[in-house]
């Protein structure tokens, strides 16, 4: 595994870093941006954990 720091470092023009905000994918249906307050539909819910686990490379372990 390698971190985005030392990959750019080594690729510094690779795709993965030529990041735009204006463009979209034409299968994203989500709205640019939704307010806290509103009511999402069914097809904009997303039942997600509460918790995502990851892999400290600094401190090389997992954890949450």
């Amino acid at each position: 595994m390698i971190d985005y720091q030392t990959y750019y470092k080594f690729h510094k023009n690779a795709k993965a870093f030529a990041f735009s905000g204006r463009r979209l994918a034409a299968f994203d249906t989500w709205p640019r941006q939704i307010s806290a307050a509103a009511d999402l539909s069914s097809v904009n819910t997303m039942l997600l954990p509460t918790g995502v686990h990851g892999f400290f490379l600094r401190e090389r372990k997992w954890g949450m």
